[in-house]
């Protein structure tokens, strides 16, 4: 009996976002909408950054339900949304690098999100700890300096994973790539 717990439990988290149990919400939407914009250092919305002038990685994660929900610190860390590339004239990618190399978070698997609230971590491209907000995380900057001029663009992949109780949701990230220029 307890091996075929084992098994039922594996073949759950095997098969997210699939798993074992839905919320019937979750067939229309994910509980958790997630955004990803460069901001200036005002914190305003850009696709143009300044030669010289810094940016701002700006994830933001709306809790959409009427529920409670944990987001994993690991997925988000994991996620790549700082990781930057650059767009060459013989349309090739190249990667530059990313705006950390380290997070430390808290003790606890993640940060909750209240029901209609919304989470965000921002991180500087060049570092500067009063541009910087991460929930429950202590992040380690890269020693960037400002870009040069020409064409970037995130590339992330993996998920953010969400829980509540027994439920779980991956939300994939690769639709949530930015391109922006530095003039």
């Amino acid at each position: 009996m307890e091996k075929l717990k084992f098994i039922v439990i594996a073949a759950c988290f095997f098969t997210l976002p699939f798993g074992c149990k839905r919320d019937s919400t979750l067939s229309d939407r994910n509980p958790i909408e997630v955004s990803l914009k460069i901001v200036t250092v005002s914190r305003d919305p850009t696709d143009v950054v300044s030669s010289g002038g810094n940016f701002i990685f700006s994830l933001e994660l709306f809790n959409a339900s009427e529920q409670r929900w944990l987001v994993s610190h690991g997925s988000i860390v994991t996620s790549g949304f700082t990781k930057l590339y650059r767009k060459l004239s013989n349309g090739a990618d190249s990667l530059v690098g990313s705006a950390h190399n380290l997070a430390t978070c808290s003790f606890q698997s993640g940060v909750v999100i209240e029901p209609k609230q919304r989470l965000r971590y921002d991180i500087p491209w060049v570092a500067d700890p009063s541009l910087t907000a991460t929930p429950s995380c202590n992040i380690q900057p890269e020693a960037n300096s400002p870009l040069p001029v020409g064409r970037y663009f995130t590339k992330m992949d993996g998920f953010i994973e969400a829980l509540k109780g027994e439920e779980a949701v991956r939300i994939p990230m690769t639709g949530h790539n930015v391109d922006f220029e530095v003039k």
